[in-house]
């Protein structure tokens, strides 16, 4: 039985369906899914996301003027207040339509795709493109999260159980905790994705024991990246009622495009120079 968040993406949507590789440039590839449905169908508070999606693309693959194949690695931002998210398989093949075409410069390319995600997504997607390609540029910015993958529990719940989360009101902390062992399930194909999640919050002292144990509940949950970060993201919110929180999910890479989404109370600058080697 479909959950109301599965009823979210219509049956032409790309991801799980059989495609012919494409042999031209054709932007009617891209598919969009509707944010607000989508956190409707979550049941979700009426809020106000902070954030973006981060897109990582390992396999941007055009032509020169001359015919000979160019490589590059593209990185798209995507605002969390956008109309509406990308569909990650649509967004491949859009990617592979353009690999027998030819382009004056790669900077024309990004363009064209800065154009492109922008039209469908109904706002304004930044897109970058280099020769190299754009790691997690620097791990130590991750180094004063505590991880809480060592803790001794025991876990018995593998669909997402909110109530896991247990909080001291009395203790008001500012903390930063990480998790390296999650993971869901595609919401179209049922595949597992997989990832870091990291949480920084200021507030009610939440359990670090009962966080681990609801990050991992999530482990049958059926979700895009996206819909994943966001959902921890309220979960928290509603039950630690923090003063401050910033969810990023750092997911790993499936048919060359990995996701990113970091979800916050305030509003997030993206720091170019921070995140990527380029």
């Amino acid at each position: 039985m479909e959950t109301p968040l599965q009823q979210t993406i219509l049956p032409k949507a790309p991801l799980g369906q059989k495609s012919p590789y494409p042999k031209h440039y054709d932007r009617s590839l891209l598919f969009p899914v509707e944010r607000d449905s989508q956190r409707k169908a979550m049941n979700f508070p009426d809020l106000v996301f902070h954030g973006y999606d981060l897109w990582h693309a390992d396999e941007v693959l055009w032509r020169n003027l001359k015919g000979k194949p160019v490589r590059a690695y593209g990185c798209f931002v995507a605002p969390a207040n956008s109309k509406n998210l990308l569909e990650s398989k649509s967004v491949k093949l859009y990617l592979n339509s353009v690999n027998h075409e030819r382009f004056v410069s790669m900077e024309d390319l990004a363009l064209m795709i800065g154009r492109d995600l922008s039209a469908i997504s109904e706002s304004k997607i930044h897109v970058f493109l280099a020769h190299k390609s754009f790691q997690q540029s620097d791990l130590s910015i991750f180094a004063d999260y505590r991880c809480l993958d060592d803790i001794d529990v025991e876990i018995s719940h593998y669909h997402r159980t909110p109530e896991l989360l247990s909080v001291d009101f009395t203790a008001n902390v500012v903390d930063k905790v990480a998790s390296h062992v999650f993971k869901s399930h595609c919401l179209c194909t049922g595949q597992p994705d997989m990832g870091s999640i990291f949480v920084e919050y200021q507030g009610p002292k939440i359990d670090d024991a009962g966080l681990l144990q609801y990050l991992v509940s999530y482990a049958e949950h059926a979700g895009f990246s996206e819909n994943c970060i966001e959902q921890i993201f309220v979960d928290i919110l509603e039950r630690a009622k923090p003063e401050k929180l910033t969810i990023h999910g750092l997911f790993t890479t499936r048919g060359g495009i990995r996701v990113n989404p970091y979800r916050s109370t305030h509003e997030l600058l993206f720091d170019r120079a921070r995140i990527f080697n380029q």
